[in-house]
């Protein structure tokens, strides 16, 4: 009989990349599509301080892809800001009940979806306007990865003040 990972590989990666967020509060996530793997998130969009109004530039760079001459299933990606949360501590708190969706906050913005179905680019850019009338606080940057074979996301905390 073959183990839960090798049957269910998106599904176990997904586990993974929610236990490290929770761990940790803070993450430069890597999102697995099918055949085509992007890397968002640098340091210095989890260290910076937003503000109301402002432009959020998510820049996705692929740092592997499928093979010359295969192809891949179409990946969608995407970047849903919410909040604000108090204190990072509520945040989690939020996270770990499944709390977090689209509607866990009075702010919840997010960036046009990116389809991918061919020819894979190095980089693409998500843009997440923070509204001008944005409360201050915590705020969870969830990003995902979603294709035929499943959605994968991560998130990070990011602070609006």
């Amino acid at each position: 009989m073959r183990g839960i990972a090798a049957r269910y590989p998106v599904l176990t990666a997904a586990a993974c990349v929610l236990a490290a967020v929770i761990v940790t509060g803070c993450a430069a996530p890597t999102i697995h599509g099918s055949g085509v793997m992007y890397t968002c998130c640098s340091e210095s969009l989890v260290s910076a301080q937003w503000h109301p109004g402002q432009h959020m530039l998510v820049v996705w760079a692929r740092t592997a892809t499928v093979a010359a001459g295969h192809s891949f299933d179409p990946v969608t990606l995407t970047v849903v800001l919410t909040g604000p949360f108090t204190d990072v501590t509520a945040l989690k708190a939020a996270l770990s009940k499944g709390q977090l969706n689209r509607r866990a906050g009075p702010v919840t913005v997010a960036a046009p979806a990116i389809r991918i179905s061919r020819d894979a680019p190095r980089s693409v850019v998500s843009v997440v306007t923070i509204p001008q009338d944005a409360p201050s606080g915590f705020y969870n940057l969830q990003v995902s990865d979603r294709s035929r074979g499943g959605t994968v996301s991560a998130g990070t905390i990011i602070t609006v003040g």
